[in-house]
């Protein structure tokens, strides 16, 4: 088992979130399956029927899974049964004992984990495999994390992009799709970041050995890291303060108009009132009843706005 070489391919991902969308359960499970070249590729995965309670009693249906193993295996011979996988978001108290029960027929299954809630995609799959716990008793197993990639064919990528074109929620627009797109990968940045900090203060104080092999990355890591001039930084920072200006400038403008249309419309309405002599134009009952105004809203719309207005202008002050 090559342990720092697996590719899981994005169809895989995919098919576990669709999986998990029809079912109405907390978690759901099935088989993944590769082929083994350079590398080890996770290519291929499928549903089975699977249960499980909160006492530790759970159910994972092998002849569902044999039967559409056989299929499968007839179109195309190459790919094995590599493990289960379920839908995550972490390690489950059953999932050792089932993959225990891979082992079967299967000399190193792996776990897959797809977490289906997860927003970024480096966080979304997790790979594990069973190794001795020397520190337990004997013929023990424990899980161990196994780093993976996500890459896929060209044209596959372009499938699993047709197929998330449906998946996604329409109600959520591209812009703020990309805004959690760069908040979630700044997360990802500041929990490394973390890391490293915490190791070279560990190896500062003696508390661990040096390894050069991690120094090599850090170095290559800060020497790719791109030179920015402050003077790049201030045109941006212009840029952006003369971009919102004008934002506030149009919205004042608006609020503007908003104010004459609703002035215009309050002065028609009083000389079309005195047009008709005072004469009550609603009477029920013996009460005289006010004619009522189409004003209110546009009048509440546009307290809203210029509200919305000073806020964005005492925003501008304090950046």
């Amino acid at each position: 088992m090559i342990d720092n070489n697996i590719t899981v391919h994005p169809l895989v991902m995919a098919s576990v979130v669709d999986h998990y969308r029809r079912c109405d359960s907390k978690r759901v499970a099935g088989i993944v399956m590769g082929k083994m070249d350079e590398r080890l590729f996770v290519t291929k995965s499928y549903a089975v029927p699977f249960s499980e309670d909160d006492k530790g009693n759970w159910f994972f249906d092998t002849s569902y899974s044999d039967k559409m193993y056989a299929l499968l295996n007839k179109v195309d011979s190459s790919e094995k049964i590599l493990g289960w996988y379920h839908s995550g978001p972490s390690l489950h108290k059953n999932d050792l004992d089932i993959t225990k029960s891979f082992m079967r027929d299967l000399p190193n299954p792996l776990l897959v984990i797809v977490d289906v809630k997860a927003f970024n995609i480096s966080e979304q799959v997790q790979i594990f495999r069973l190794v001795d716990d020397k520190s337990g008793k004997k013929n023990d197993k424990k899980f161990k994390y196994i780093p993976c990639v996500v890459e896929g064919e060209e044209a596959e990528e372009v499938g699993v992009e047709h197929l998330l074109k449906d998946i996604r929620d329409c109600s959520v627009s591209k812009y703020f799709t990309n805004v959690k797109d760069i908040k979630s990968s700044m997360e990802m940045y500041e929990k490394s970041l973390t890391v490293i900090v915490e190791y070279l203060q560990k190896v500062k104080n003696n508390e661990i050995r040096v390894d050069q092999k991690i120094l090599r990355y850090l170095q290559k890591c800060l020497n790719e890291v791109p030179i920015v001039s402050e003077d790049d930084d201030e045109s941006k920072m212009a840029l952006f303060t003369s971009l919102l200006a004008n934002a506030v400038v149009k919205i004042t403008d608006l609020v503007l108009s908003r104010k004459e249309s609703v002035s215009e419309r309050e002065e028609d309405g009083i000389k079309t009132q005195n047009k008709k002599n005072n004469t009550p134009l609603i009477s029920q009952g013996g009460t005289t009843l006010e004619e009522p105004t189409n004003n209110i809203n546009e009048e509440s719309d546009l307290e809203e706005e210029t509200v919305l207005v000073k806020e964005v202008e005492e925003n501008i002050l304090k950046w």
